[in-house]
């Protein structure tokens, strides 16, 4: 499934906690189970592997979309992110913050992981599912 949206401000609750994220303000009325997945962003002509929440809570009545993009340097507000959503790697509990950081850190180590087992089955096969 892919979301194509904008990039907002939003609360910056991410990057207090070291893992800034990009809130996507999206023209979508369908999205996927709440949940945090494996996912490919695409930023003008960049692609970037990425960690995709969503539904963390609500904005305008909407799931929110958040992207923490691996490797990204820069100020991505105003700029359009299409998100390539993959596998489902956990999903969203309310948390306090130490907690909430611990499952942030698992859950980047957990798409890290599926990008390598997706990379080793593209080796193995020479085509690529991603």
């Amino acid at each position: 499934m892919k979301i194509r949206g904008r990039v907002k401000k939003g609360l910056k609750i991410g990057r207090e906690l070291g893992y800034p994220t990009a809130n996507l303000e999206c023209d979508s009325e369908s999205f996927p189970a709440p949940g945090v997945y494996a996912a490919h962003a695409t930023m003008g002509s960049k692609r970037y592997e990425a960690v995709c929440v969503i539904g963390a809570r609500e904005d305008e009545g909407k799931p929110l979309v958040e992207v923490h993009l691996f490797n990204f340097q820069g100020n991505a507000y105003g700029q359009i992110l299409e998100v390539e959503l993959y596998d489902k790697v956990s999903d969203i509990g309310k948390l306090d913050t130490h907690l909430l950081v611990q499952k942030i850190q698992d859950d980047i180590a957990k798409v890290r992981d599926w990008f390598l087992s997706e990379s080793s089955k593209v080796s193995k096969s020479g085509k690529s599912s991603t």
